[in-house]
């Protein structure tokens, strides 16, 4: 089993956004791809983003799940994707003393 946690920091495109539009993506992410979604507190005031966690038997297929996250996020209409940071592991290395 693999896990994956992607932090994804959509475009700054005004200057506020609508946290209740954030909270609606995070549930349809979260009912269409079954994974965790939390809101990100930004690192620069008014940025949204969002950390994603993910667990997959295959890489292959946790690539692939996360790439389809981040094409449903850029066709949400919430705004584009900025930058995108994932951490790859395979769950018995996290165990390993």
């Amino acid at each position: 089993m693999f896990i994956a946690v992607t932090r994804i920091v959509f475009e700054d495109q005004q200057t506020t956004y609508d946290k209740r539009e954030l909270k609606a993506l995070t549930e349809k992410i979260k009912s269409r791809f079954h994974v965790c979604v939390k809101i990100n507190k930004p690192q620069e005031a008014g940025i949204p983003a969002i950390v994603i966690s993910a667990l997959e038997h295959s890489q292959n297929q946790l690539d692939q799940k996360l790439d389809r996250i981040a094409d449903f996020c850029e066709e949400s209409g919430f705004g584009r994707i900025d930058s995108e940071e994932t951490f790859f592991e395979h769950i018995d290395n996290l165990f390993e003393p």
